[in-house]
């Protein structure tokens, strides 16, 4: 066997390291930012200052005693 012809693996243009990825990949992952993001926002402005959302004591309502009901 001859080394002389032994083929180069690294000859010619490397391609970028997105070459494998396609564009429904990367609307996918553009349209999961976005949506966890407006999803955030919702929740910001969703909760009032100064409460704590969501929780289970914010929404509570107190009720009179038993004894008390007619």
């Amino acid at each position: 066997m001859n080394h002389d012809d032994a083929h180069d693996p690294f000859e010619g243009p490397l391609l970028p390291a997105s070459a494998d990825i396609t564009i429904g990949v990367k609307l996918l992952l553009v349209a999961g930012i976005l949506v966890s993001l407006m999803q955030g926002i919702f929740v910001h402005l969703a909760a009032p200052y100064g409460r704590v959302w969501p929780a289970e004591a914010s929404a509570k309502i107190t009720l009179p005693p038993s004894h008390l009901q007619t």
